[in-house]
């Protein structure tokens, strides 16, 4: 008779956006996800957010064998304190670390399309993060790796691109005008789906994607910041 496994469990959180999330997946099945407008400056409501999910799935941090966590582009001080957070939790557990770019989690949440997506994340100071995949039901391509522009440039880069592109994620009305530019190749996706939420970051690891490398996992902004110290350092805000 074989022996019966114990389920893998794993913790995975993300405040790339101001969604906020946490979630406990055990062997693929979700126990447990909360969601919260957060301020990306505000450490104290992530942790929050982990004891809820763990106590609605009736697990305690020990019991946790994997951590995931969103390592951005997206909000530069939400990602580090996401980040932190989770290399905190990993030392105090020594649960396996694993990050998932973000952009990744949000092409996840439409799994099983066909042809193109492109995820995209609000920038801010007018510009956009996107990355561009191409789905062949379960199997997923990255196509252009995350960048950052203008909606309007974003939008001009995939000109030499055919057929229809599925557009998913957090920009504004007239950001997505600005992108799309009423071309009929692209089709918005709901907006209930335009967050990086915890459980695609989980699944990315499920699907084997996720970035392995315990301890030494660092954000990956895309672009660098225009706040400047003297002596001409560069801050990221």
């Amino acid at each position: 008779m074989r022996a019966r496994r114990d389920p893998v469990n794993l913790l995975s959180l993300d405040t790339s956006t101001l969604t906020g999330s946490a979630a406990v997946v055990s062997d693929g099945l979700v126990l447990a996800e909360s969601t919260a407008r957060v301020r990306a400056t505000q450490s104290e409501q992530i942790l929050p957010l982990v004891d809820e999910v763990l106590a609605r799935a009736g697990l305690t941090l020990d019991r946790i064998d994997r951590i995931a966590v969103g390592i951005g582009p997206g909000s530069f001080t939400g990602v580090r304190i996401a980040l932190a957070t989770a290399k905190g939790l990993h030392l105090a557990t020594g649960a396996a670390l694993y990050g998932v770019r973000s952009l990744d989690a949000l092409a996840s949440s439409l799994w099983g399309a066909q042809g193109l997506v492109l995820a995209v994340l609000d920038a801010r100071r007018g510009e956009t993060y996107a990355a561009l995949y191409r789905l062949h039901g379960r199997e997923r391509e990255t196509v252009l790796a995350p960048f950052h522009g203008s909606p309007a440039s974003v939008g001009a880069r995939l000109s030499s691109f055919e057929g229809p592109i599925a557009v998913v994620g957090d920009l504004g009305a007239d950001d997505l005008r600005a992108l799309t530019s009423d071309d009929p190749r692209f089709t918005v996706a709901p907006s209930v789906l335009a967050t990086p939420l915890a459980r695609f970051v989980a699944y990315e690891v499920i699907a084997g994607r996720g970035l392995l490398d315990e301890g030494a996992l660092e954000p990956l902004y895309v672009r660098g910041s225009d706040a400047k110290l003297p002596g001409g350092r560069t801050v990221t805000p």
